[in-house]
Parts: structure tokens; sequence; C-alpha cells
């Protein structure tokens, strides 16, 4: 019973890890998103005098 239970407990651990990890890569594109979207309205800024 108690190896099943370590063996349950360790699992539990692997798959803790590896949502931490998905929860970061949608803060890093998140991120990235948020870089995007500023860099196209700066990037729309400079052509303003041009018009």
């Amino acid at each position: 019973m108690f190896n099943l239970l370590e063996k349950m407990y360790s699992q539990m651990q692997e798959m803790k890890e590896n949502m931490a990890t998905k929860d970061d890569l949608v803060k890093i594109n998140q991120s990235i998103l948020r870089l995007e979207n500023k860099m196209d309205t700066n990037h729309k800024a400079l052509y303003d005098g041009y018009k």
C-alpha cells in the first residue's frame, strides 16, 4: 500500500511541474502578443508624417 501511495505522489509531483511549465509558456506568449501590439501601433505612428 505504501509503495502505491509513493508512486501516486511522485506522479502528482511530475504533473504539477508540467502544469507550471505550461503556465509559464502562456505568460510568455501573452507578453509577446502585447509587445507585437505595441510595435504595430508605434510602427503606424512612424508613417503618419508621410501621409
